[in-house]
């Protein structure tokens, strides 16, 4: 309705209202067609980089993506008034949020979760644009697992172990002889080889010396004799006193 200069209401302009609110409602479901465009494209992304993750070797880049992915979703869905899809996407992202920055380390049961949080998140899309309906306690009951996953397991990555310190051993106690008695820490076969050796050349030394004692009373026999011979003159004059020699021949004056 428009009020002309002279007071006059001029009827039939209500229509032009109407066309306006027509034109914004227009707007509207071409945003949200385009949004809906866009969502495809990331939950297929998501889908693809979690099927491709390798839970020991995912790196920080392949989290991100997924992270970004979901991030997007969950401010478009919110944009358009999507309060189903805008929540489990926000409990995607809480998860992924964790694992980029190390607070929790990825395990299969997580991607999994995730996949299944992908899928859903299309099949609410879907459910938009005319599909059928997705229960909400199926919706429910994912978002309790998945903050389950991330409560559970929130606990910092572990620090790298620190690079193992080469101890040496200490030596062991060799065995202590007393009196031909050993006594050591340890039994050992080589200490028992080494005093063998050692009985082995005191026998043999002796053996030495007395052959060299035969061998020099070979060589000088007068030093055998000689000391036969003096023995015997020493038990001789110890039993009996000696006759003094008589004279063969006296000068007769």
């Amino acid at each position: 309705m428009r009020v002309e200069p002279g007071g006059e209401r001029m009827h039939g302009d209500d229509n032009d209202s109407d066309d306006r609110h027509d034109d914004v409602d227009f707007d509207m479901s071409e945003f949200l067609g385009l949004f809906v465009e866009e969502a495809r494209e990331h939950l297929q992304e998501m889908e693809a980089l979690l099927l491709a993750l390798r839970v020991e070797t995912v790196t920080p880049d392949e989290l991100n993506r997924i992270f970004r992915a979901a991030h997007s979703i969950k401010g478009g869905s919110a944009t358009f008034g999507l309060h189903g899809v805008t929540e489990l996407a926000h409990v995607l992202e809480s998860l992924l949020d964790l694992l980029r920055e190390r607070r929790l380390v990825l395990t299969t049961d997580m991607v999994d979760a995730l996949l299944r949080g992908s899928d859903m998140i299309g099949a609410q899309i879907g459910a938009h644009e005319g599909g059928p309906a997705v229960d909400p306690a199926e919706v429910a009951r994912l978002c309790a697992c998945i903050r389950g996953l991330a409560d559970g397991g929130a606990a910092p990555v572990p620090a790298p172990a620190p690079a193992p310190t080469t101890v040496r051993a200490a030596p062991a106690a060799r065995p202590i002889g007393v009196e031909g008695v050993a006594f050591g820490f340890f039994d050992d076969d080589d200490d028992d080889e080494e005093a063998r050796d050692a009985s082995g050349v005191e026998a043999e030394a002796g053996a030495m010396l007395r052959t060299a004692a035969a061998t020099a009373a070979e060589v000088d026999p007068t030093s055998t004799s000689t000391a036969s011979t003096r023995d015997s003159g020493s038990a001789g004059s110890a039993g009996s006193t000696a006759t003094p020699a008589i004279p063969a021949a006296i000068d007769a004056s």
